[in-house]
């Protein structure tokens, strides 16, 4: 299982390591490079990437901007693991203005941020998705691609 979030961040990928990095998380940096970060925990390992075409057709689909692929693959066998991937999503949605998409299997969107405004979709499993962890406000709504 897997879930991607794509973002837009105007600031360099090497300020967003070191906001990544400064959270204060249980994280550990397995690799980083001028376009790549790969990082590990209980609950997933992620990449972060910048660029590429999976991140130019995210942008295509949901008519904005993104310059960043996450990539998360979880380990089903933590148990908060849903608890940890949203508490990072809220991280990333403190520390960030621009659009942002969270997507189930690379496929389903659950969360939008689109021009400052936070939606997010019940329609995941079982509808218990911790979206109660978000410290932004947000409105219920049945999201897709375009």
């Amino acid at each position: 299982m897997f879930y991607v979030m794509y973002i837009y961040y105007k600031d360099p990928f090497d300020k967003l390591v070191r906001m990544i990095n400064n959270s204060k998380r249980e994280l550990d940096v397995i690799k980083t490079n001028e376009q790549e970060i790969l990082i590990s925990t209980d609950a997933y390992t992620l990449r972060i990437t910048k660029g590429g075409n999976n991140v130019k057709f995210a942008s295509e689909d949901y008519s904005t901007e993104f310059n960043y692929c996450f990539w998360f693959e979880i380990i089903p066998s933590y148990k908060q693991w849903a608890d940890d991937l949203i508490k990072f999503v809220d991280l990333i949605l403190e520390h960030t203005k621009g659009d942002l998409v969270l997507e189930s299997n690379g496929d389903k969107p659950i969360l939008l941020r689109k021009s400052n405004d936070l939606y997010i979709d019940r329609n995941i499993g079982d509808g218990s998705f911790p979206f109660n962890l978000l410290k932004m406000s947000f409105e219920e709504k049945v999201l897709q691609r375009e």
